[in-house]
């Protein structure tokens, strides 16, 4: 491997298009051996918004075979350019904005690199956002407070306490990352091997966890609206004694102000509720229902 690692020998430093942070590293300084780069690609692939992927592609209908399968091909068909993209670093040491000129043009680059830049921006916001979910459920769990399903002053807080902890590895440059995912990987595996079997043992079994999974392909509700009232046919989740996971359910909508309306906590008892509504509320409710699932 080291024969094919190339260094350049002549002196740029004097090219208008040279910059120190786009220099090409030379081998001594190279350090991200198989492992630190392995560490990396699981930290991608091993995240929240994975797994949030395809609880939503099975809440959509999709098996969990389907969503495994189509996860596990997103990997590997972005890992072809990925890898065809590193390779040139490699092997010459030159990041993105140096090898992109041959293509893009010394100018046509930076269009390039801008558009990069902000869908990386754009993912860091994402995976910024649920890291701070993560410290605001956190949070609730030790204090014991209700979290709130729509937007939360505590939600914006952990964001940023989230966003700061990025920021320090961000600020120190890739060797700090490199630590952090080194040290992070074998954890993510670990949890993620934990997760399994917690599940499986709280689930009644592996095959069990499986087959209950397939509620998650049926919708949460189903709306109808007649004369008087609007009816709710529920699918809740059940147990593999048939019994609700749930102990009550509510409901919410728009009303004539077009403010968001939740309903009392009832008890869930049965798998289909009849709310009374009037009749504008019911007009507001039907509009936004249409029969539809939900």
């Amino acid at each position: 491997m080291t024969e094919k690692i190339h260094t350049l020998t002549e002196d740029v430093s004097e090219s208008p298009l040279y910059n120190e942070h786009l220099a090409p590293v030379p081998p001594e300084k190279r350090t991200w051996n198989l492992w630190n780069l392995a560490a990396i690609w699981i930290g991608m692939a091993v995240c929240i918004p994975t797994y949030i992927l395809a609880s939503y592609m099975i809440k959509s209908g999709l098996s969990w075979q389907a969503s495994l399968v189509i996860i596990g091909l997103a990997n590997l068909i972005i890992t072809v350019p990925m890898v065809l993209n590193g390779h040139a670093g490699v092997k010459y040491g030159v990041p993105f904005p140096v090898l992109g000129r041959a293509s893009f043009g010394t100018n046509g680059i930076h269009i390039a690199s801008l558009l990069r830049a902000i869908v990386a921006c754009g993912w860091f916001g994402v995976q910024t956002w649920i890291g701070g979910l993560a410290f605001y459920a956190i949070w609730n769990a030790l204090t014991g407070s209700q979290g709130a399903l729509g937007l939360d002053v505590g939600k914006f807080i952990g964001f940023g306490v989230f966003w700061a902890i990025n920021l320090h590895f961000i600020w120190y440059g890739t060797e700090h990352i490199k630590w952090l995912e080194s040290l992070a990987a074998p954890i993510l595996v670990l949890i993620g091997i934990l997760l399994i079997i917690w599940g499986s043992s709280e689930g009644g079994g592996f095959a069990t966890v499986l087959k209950q999974g397939k509620q998650l392909e049926s919708p949460a509700a189903i709306l109808k609206s007649d004369n008087s009232a609007l009816q709710v046919e529920l699918t809740p989740l059940k147990n593999s004694d048939g019994s609700f996971k749930a102990e009550e359910y509510q409901i919410s909508f728009p009303d004539v102000s077009g403010k968001h309306k939740a309903l009392e906590w009832s008890p869930l008892t049965t798998e289909t509720a009849v709310v009374s509504l009037n009749r504008d509320e019911l007009d507001i409710a039907a509009s936004q229902s249409g029969d539809k699932t939900v």
